[in-house]
């Protein structure tokens, strides 16, 4: 009984490190990714991924304006400002 337990737990070790070594090393050949900034006036954090040289836009934001009885979220969409899409 002691010999299976002891099987059974090196035999998960083993599926779990190996796991974790193509988990790690998928991982890594994936990592062309990359967070490209473009302040703009009326949105200073704006900016677009970079994934494999493709290039993906923002399309919304939203911003907040106070309409005295408390605060109001307004989406601005960004696909017709945006030359480069």
């Amino acid at each position: 009984m002691f010999k299976l337990t002891i099987k059974i737990v090196l035999l998960f070790l083993v599926v779990v490190l190996t796991s974790a070594f193509v988990a790690y090393f998928v991982a890594r050949s994936q990592s062309n990714v990359r967070f490209v900034s473009q302040p703009r006036e009326d949105n200073e954090s704006y900016g677009y991924l970079e994934i494999n040289g493709k290039k993906y836009y923002q399309l919304y934001t939203t911003t907040q304006v106070d309409i005295g009885n408390g605060l109001h979220y307004h989406r601005i969409d960004l696909r017709s400002s945006n030359s480069e899409q």
